[in-house]
């Protein structure tokens, strides 16, 4: 697994985990990662490592945080949050991924756009 958090000016705002069905894969986004280029952007970071998505299923739900996730965001146990769960197919080989976000309401907005094929 690919695990992430992300912050929005110091403050710990979505805690993402993604699954990639190819250790190649997986081993391209840790690079993207680790590189210090990431925006917080999960599409971006496919994209950096060469990764396309083709289709996706995506489930937005909201949800009260519960013991693991939210120290991570440094809210309460029961703070209402936003979860996306996510199927996405990638590039040429269409490599599986499996990932879902756990987000801050407070501090995230979302702006939801056509799938980049390109």
């Amino acid at each position: 697994a690919v695990d992430c958090l992300t912050s929005i000016d110091g403050e710990p705002a979505a805690v993402l985990t993604s699954y990639l069905g190819h250790q190649g894969a997986r081993d391209q986004v840790t690079d993207v990662l680790a590189s210090g280029i990431w925006s917080g952007d999960w599409y971006d970071a496919l994209a950096a490592a060469g990764l396309r998505p083709r289709r996706r299923e995506v489930t937005v739900e909201a949800v009260a945080l519960g013991e693991l996730v939210a120290p991570l965001l440094e809210v309460a146990v029961g703070t209402p949050a936003i979860r996306f769960q996510r199927h996405l197919w990638l590039g040429e080989t269409e490599i599986p991924e499996y990932g879902f976000s756990y987000n801050r309401g407070d501090l995230i907005t979302f702006l939801v756009n056509d799938l980049r094929t390109a």
